[in-house]
């Protein structure tokens, strides 16, 4: 009101509208805000800005006063001693902060520096309105908005010159304001400095619109090489390393079981040493993955396990059969075949023992951290959020710790900026990333998940780090050799690497979890389609940021905030949307672009295959493998080949994060990345032919049966 008695409505009306202009046209800084965070933020800065003023004026009286002579101080032939008593609590204040709440690295003169210079920026603005008018706040502000920063990316031209026109519009808005003067036009030279600004970003050319980066000073440098190749280096000496100290006679073996798991080797461990030297395994040692499953069960009593066995039949998912006399009894259900081709060579060896098989992809056994002898068999959690009950075996500590992928990182050999994965086992540890919960479906809301909360040893293709199955091979990879399924592999549908296009591949259905109430935005296939450009809004994927690495000098990797250049390396989109609520699978359709389904050899004109979870495991896995690609895979599933596959070796690991994944598509274009990955393609093809063979198939579950057979051998002592 009192704008309209000083200056008449047209004014303010005419200063109005440019206004909104301006904020229109510097729109993108602020559509992240709603409504509601605009008015809380507007509320507080008003409430801050009166605050200030107060102190301001309260300061300027203080410095008027007369002095002991009746003579009177003029404050305005000493502004620095004003700057110095205002600027010096507010850096104080900030430098508090910035140490003790945000906890980011810094410079003790950088922080002093840009204290300062934002608090004399607030000085002079009051300064100028109080002896002119508070019309010239608004200007100055939008003035200073639209001359960009190094956090504010300028991204185009076009954002450029919407910028400049902004500024153009605030300064004009200054001038008018202000009271004619000699030198005021002089002001419009100021609009060089949103021009310098944004050309400084994209170059006077625009040739600097590749990397309209923002540096990210909270993240460490690496030296040297590129992350990925030490990653490769290190993951290839590590490998060769283990295949050399593999034993080669029965006394090395069995020396080297006592030595890993400080007890003796099963019952017809010597007869299991002949017959995978016979198969020319290659993996004589590493059978971690069977051990870590049946060791828990050996600190019970052999009658217990029996008893919760046949309380575990009455599952309809779970299948029973077994062994009698060298033949194999019952009905194993769907994996019934599978168990029946990789027991046929050494049935006749095995003792008498049952089996219990589980028949869905998702694991099954997850043992709550009490029991009492009265609770059921099972709980059914199936399409609830099941977060909290698949991390107790964690304990209650896992709650209260940090969520974020970095730091869990930082715990690694390499210090690295982005959360590469540099061991495998420690990616699939649930107990070990608290940050999972919120990015996988089958932790955020499983489709199904019928739960054993007693310990019974319940066979499964793959199962999270908490959940207690015990790992058999897949059926799907093994029909895969025949060629059996969708997920199986013809050499004359892939080409050479030289003829594959340089990008990364992926097409499927939005399976992951049980999609209600809005979780699947936060599921791993939809973030990964959002994030490599499947979305339905253009625009908006192309807006995307993501970190890269940036080779500010010669080994020397700073990362960076720029525009996400993964949408245009990649060829992702969902064919599908099932096993989802109606509403649910109609806002999915809104999200994402839906490509038809295409053949299987579509794939293999990629160079990058991505393989990701579905319910469980993916079954695409080997196919990759086998091929001429390099194959990407991120997973946080357990399976039997853990111990003999090797990542960054024999493929391309992704975090669940997928943080690091634009980075890694990027450098993998290069000169020396493409050679990188080539190699890995290679390895991975190779390797899948001497270690993952039906022959392994049958020697790691024949060393899988002594060990469960000892489990529930009643002359055993319990350890």
């Amino acid at each position: 009101m009192a704008a309209f008695r000083q200056a008449g409505w047209k004014s303010v009306l005419s200063q109005s509208m440019l206004s909104s202009i301006s904020m229109y046209l510097l729109r993108p800084p602020f559509e992240r805000f709603n409504s509601t965070t605009i008015a809380i933020v507007g509320g507080a800065a008003t409430i801050c800005f009166l605050a200030l003023d107060t102190a301001y004026v309260s300061l300027i009286e203080l410095f008027e006063k007369p002095d002991l002579l009746a003579r009177k101080r003029t404050v305005y032939t000493r502004p620095i001693a004003i700057i110095c008593a205002i600027t010096m609590p507010l850096l104080a204040v900030a430098y508090w902060a910035w140490i003790c709440l945000d906890n980011t690295p810094h410079r003790f003169v950088d922080s002093l520096t840009t204290g300062a210079l934002v608090a004399t920026q607030w000085i002079l603005l009051f300064q100028a309105a109080r002896y002119e008018s508070w019309d010239i706040a608004g200007p100055v502000g939008a003035f200073s908005a639209a001359a960009p920063t190094q956090e504010q990316t300028i991204r185009s031209v076009a954002t450029a010159v919407k910028h400049l026109v902004a500024a153009g519009i605030a300064l004009m808005q200054a001038v008018r304001v202000l009271p004619d003067a000699r030198y005021k036009n002089f002001l419009w030279a100021l609009i060089l400095v949103p021009l310098i600004s944004s050309a400084g970003q994209i170059g006077w050319d625009g040739s600097r619109l590749a990397d309209d980066s923002g540096w990210l000073s909270g993240l460490p440098t690496y030296y040297g090489r590129h992350p990925i190749q030490d990653l490769v280096e290190r993951s290839k000496a590590t490998f060769q390393t283990k295949l050399e100290q593999q034993s080669q006679t029965l006394d090395q073996a069995v020396t080297e079981y006592r030595r890993r798991y400080h007890m003796e080797p099963p019952p017809g461990f010597d007869d299991w040493f002949k017959f995978a030297k016979e198969k020319k395994s290659l993996i004589i040692d590493n059978y971690d993955t069977i051990f870590d499953s049946v060791a828990p069960f050996l600190n019970l009593k052999p009658q217990s396990i029996r008893s919760f066995m046949e309380e575990a039949v009455a599952a309809g998912h779970i299948a029973r059969c077994g062994f009698r006399g060298g033949k194999l009894e019952g009905d194993c259900g769907p994996r019934g075949e599978t168990i029946q081709n990789m027991t046929a060579p050494y049935r006749h060896k095995l003792p008498d023992m049952s089996l219990l098989v589980n028949s869905r992809d998702e694991p099954t056994v997850l043992l709550p951290s009490t029991r009492a002898a009265s609770d059921p068999m099972w709980q059914d959690l199936s399409g609830t959020h099941a977060t909290n009950k698949v991390a107790e075996p964690c304990g209650s500590a896992w709650l209260q710790r940090s969520r974020s992928t970095f730091d869990n990182q930082s715990l690694a050999p390499l210090p690295l900026s982005l959360p590469f994965v540099q061991d495998a086992r420690d990616s699939t540890d649930f107990c070990a990333h608290p940050e999972y919960a919120d990015m996988h479906g089958m932790i955020l809301a499983p489709l199904t998940l019928n739960a054993a909360t007693k310990p019974a040893p319940i066979l499964s293709q793959g199962k999270l780090s908490t959940f207690s199955d015990v790992l058999m091979p897949s059926q799907i990879y093994l029909q895969g050799y025949e060629n059996l399924n969708d997920y199986g592999y013809a050499d004359e549908e892939d080409p050479p690497w030289e003829e594959k296009q340089p990008k990364l591949y992926w097409i499927g259905s939005n399976n992951g979890g049980a999609q209600v109430d809005g979780s699947w935005r936060r599921m791993h296939r939809q973030r990964f389609v959002a994030l490599a450009g499947g979305g339905a809004d253009d625009a908006d994927d192309a807006a995307r940021t993501a970190t890269y690495l940036a080779e500010t000098a010669p080994g020397e990797w700073t990362p960076r905030r720029q525009r996400s250049l993964l949408p245009a390396a990649a060829d992702v989109h969902f064919h599908a949307f099932r096993l989802c609520a109606w509403r649910e699978c109609k806002a999915m359709m809104r999200r994402f672009r839906a490509a038809g389904r295409r053949p299987r050899a579509a794939q293999y004109a990629h160079r990058f295959l991505m393989d990701m979870d579905g319910l469980g495991y993916s079954g695409r896995f080997y196919a990759h493998l086998r091929s001429r690609s390099a194959s990407f895979k991120m997973t946080v599933v357990r399976e039997w080949h853990d111990d003999r596959l090797s990542p960054w070796v024999h493929y391309v690991p992704v975090s669940l994060s997928m943080a690091e994944l634009p980075e890694t598509v990027r450098f993998l274009q290069t000169d020396a990345g493409a050679q990188l990955a080539r190699e890995i393609a290679d390895r991975g093809r190779e390797w899948w032919a001497v270690a993952l063979r039906p022959e392994d198939f049958q020697v790691y579950f024949y060393r899988l049966l002594l060990e469960l057979a000892r489990v529930v051998d009643e002359t055993r002592a319990v350890v």
